[in-house]
């Protein structure tokens, strides 16, 4: 790679940002005016609301069992001065509408109750949506426990009895946290998630500007043609994007922290000095800031080129990133929910690892193992993907391409014979999958769940499919591999399905470990096994669960999407990109990997195959021992050969890991044999 070039590529790119201010100023100046607009004015206007509710009366309904308890019971509430008990004819509709706090009920009376030494039962209605009911809530509570504490201390000293010795615990709360922890609990779950945000803006519009619009423009053919190698053009762009990226950073960094010294210095006397012993030695905290963002800007900076190079126009680009900004921006967000940390498995999930990196850093220090841990799987997955990048821009079919476009009618004859689809026609076809199967089939499983299912796979997910192929007159045949197979590639599927469902098997329970599923979703998946015990169920159930998913989702997935994409990429990355849109296609963050992981299977023996039905065949094979095993209706001593531990837990025996080795390379065997037949 001649440098000199290389510096001359990244001068020039450099240069020409910099004279569109139009892209610095959204790029730069646009966020730094915007945080003492939206961060201050915000925190403000909250911090505002919060003392008028910690400084207001909450205004409570008290609802007595006899009207001669009113008396008595009310200077109990309103004995702090915090509390008024207010009527009102409809006291329910007034709490739902906010025109009272809370409602007390008295569910007896204190003659019957309290005066007879009887509990008395009180009951406190609340909306959880609202701050000044839960203000409520906590202020009647507090004071409604003072006042059976000394009921009870009363109770005892009549009968003479010391309240110590009946009373064996006493627990105090003493919050050990501090301002500084809490400053900074809140900063670290603010910051760190818009800091990335940013960047990624920070990397979006160089990176179209310098792929997409280029080819708008005409002028990325100019370069193609100057005596420069592919991997010095892509290494001077990507670097200055890169360059632009952390520049971003580095700006909104700086005005993140003086934004939030300005609005501590307002609001309290006291929040400045913790805030200053948070940050009293301030080269730490820049120091994992910095390891944190230049591999994330380097993985930033690489997926914005990527997906750019796909598009024709910088209009294209923009709506093609736009889901990237999402996909970017979730898991920033859920990364600063409260509570959650850097855990081992957290470490390895991009984006979300530095998050919880920056908040460890804010709420006192990371571990320089876990720091460690986040920069080197950061930097792996930037490398992997810029290395996808420079690879994409080798291929002119990529850089200088220009997709068919489908026209846009309902008419038939509008459109031409086809033997394939496009890459981007296939996922068009993907995308409104999945519109159908959240907003439709989510529901159809939530209210009816078996029924639900089958509705989704063959309504939602086949019909679909096959309609849009058969309106824009594809050849089944040719676009979802819709041909006979050799036999040798059926006992190859058989054997390869064995083996994959013991290897996802295995993958689960290790997976388990460090991201276990929740109980509430394995309750929500018993619904599918509560049908009854006969042969007609097990049947209907098997049809659902097992053959359906098989039929349906192949045609998408291993037909539709794996055939446009190996007419766009190689075959390992038309089967690597499938695979990760079927583990994104269920939905599931806990069945995603495993999912993705089966996927990588199925895909290989319709490419080898030459055919679809091979890979239905391994699908339904997966889906059927799966839950042969979940339903225990396989024989006992198979059951405990394979799962030890119980097929809910899913721990493979030695033997059965074996047997699976043994079984992929042979059904691998088989189908490259039948394919050089």
């Amino acid at each position: 790679m001649n440098w000199r070039v290389l510096q001359t590529l990244f001068v020039k790119e450099m240069l020409e940002t910099f004279r569109d201010r139009r892209t610095l100023f959204m790029m730069i100046g646009l966020p730094v005016l915007l945080y003492p607009s939206v961060l201050l004015i915000g925190a403000q206007v909250a911090l505002l609301r919060q003392e008028r509710i910690d400084k207001g009366v909450s205004r409570v309904y008290l609802e007595t069992a006899s009207l001669l308890d009113m008396p008595l019971i009310r200077p109990w509430l309103e004995a702090s001065g915090k509390i008024s008990v207010v009527y009102t004819i409809m006291p329910r509709a007034a709490l739902r509408d906010g025109e009272i706090d809370l409602i007390a009920t008295v569910k007896a009376p204190l003659s019957e109750t309290f005066f007879a030494r009887k509990p008395l039962a009180v009951e406190l209605l609340y909306d959880v949506t609202e701050q000044r009911s839960l203000e409520a809530l906590d202020r009647v509570d507090r004071l409604l426990k003072d006042v059976a504490e000394r009921e009870q201390r009363r109770r005892l000293e009549e009968r003479g009895i010391d309240p110590s010795e009946v009373m064996p615990l006493t627990v105090s709360r003493v919050d050990l946290a501090g301002s500084a922890k809490v400053a900074g609990s809140i900063l670290g779950a603010l910051l760190p998630a818009l800091l990335i945000i940013i960047t990624a803006l920070g990397a979006f519009y160089p990176a179209v500007d310098l792929t997409a619009g280029e080819k708008e423009r005409g002028t990325l053919e100019t370069l193609l043609s100057t005596p420069v190698t592919r991997s010095e053009l892509v290494t001077g762009k990507f670097l200055a994007v890169f360059c632009l990226a952390m520049l971003t950073a580095m700006v909104n960094l700086v005005a993140q922290l003086g934004t939030m010294y300005v609005f501590l210095g307002q609001v309290s006397e006291t929040l400045p000095a913790a805030f200053s012993a948070l940050l009293r030695n301030p080269l730490p905290l820049l120091a994992v800031i910095l390891a944190i963002m230049v591999p994330m800007a380097l993985l930033l900076s690489s997926l914005m080129m990527a997906v750019c190079l796909f598009a024709r126009s910088f209009r294209e680009a923009q709506t093609f990133l736009t889901p990237v900004m999402l996909l970017i921006a979730a898991p920033a967000l859920i990364a600063g929910m409260p509570g959650l940390r850097l855990t081992p498995f957290w470490t390895f999930v991009p984006v979300v690892n530095a998050v919880l990196a920056f908040k460890e850093a804010m709420l006192g220090g990371v571990l320089p193992q876990d720091l460690f841990l986040v920069f080197a799987s950061t930097l792996a997955v930037a490398l992997f993907v810029l290395a996808c990048a420079a690879w994409l821009f080798q291929r002119e079919e990529i850089t200088l391409a220009d997709d068919p476009v489908l026209p846009l009618s309902w008419r038939r004859d509008a459109y031409p014979p086809r033997d394939f689809l496009s890459a981007s026609h296939a996922l068009g076809i993907f995308g409104g999958v999945m519109v159908l199967i959240f907003y439709v089939g989510s529901l159809l499983q939530a209210y009816w769940p078996l029924p639900g299912l089958l509705l989704t796979e063959w309504i939602l997910v086949l019909a679909p499919v096959l309609g849009v192929l058969w309106l824009v007159r594809a050849d089944f045949r040719a676009v979802l591999g819709w041909r006979p197979a050799r036999l040798s590639a059926y006992v190859a599927a058989v054997f390869l399905g064995i083996g994959a469902f013991l290897a996802t098997a295995s993958f689960g329970a290790l997976q388990e470990r460090f991201l276990p599923i929740p109980e509430a979703y394995r309750e929500a998946f018993q619904v599918f096994f509560t049908a009854g015990r006969d042969p007609v169920s097990y049947v209907w159930l098997f049809l659902v669960v097992a053959l359906s998913p098989a039929l349906c989702e192949e045609v998408l997935f291993r037909g539709v999407l794996l055939r446009g994409f190996a007419g766009r990429f190689p075959a390992w990355a038309a089967v690597l990109l499938v695979s990760f849109l079927f583990g994104l296609f269920h939905l599931s963050i806990f069945r995603f990997l495993p999912t993705a992981l089966l996927g990588i299977p199925l895909a290989y023996i319709a490419l080898r195959s030459g055919s679809v039905f091979p890979a239905m065949l391994a699908h339904a094979l997966v889906n059927a021992l799966a839950l042969a095993f979940s339903l225990r209706i396989m024989p006992e001593p198979v059951s405990l050969w394979f799962f030890p531990a119980g097929p809910e837990v899913s721990q493979v025996s030695l033997g059965a890991l074996i047997l699976g080795a043994g079984l992929l390379p042979l059904g691998i065997a088989l189908l490259e044999k039948g394919r050089r037949a």
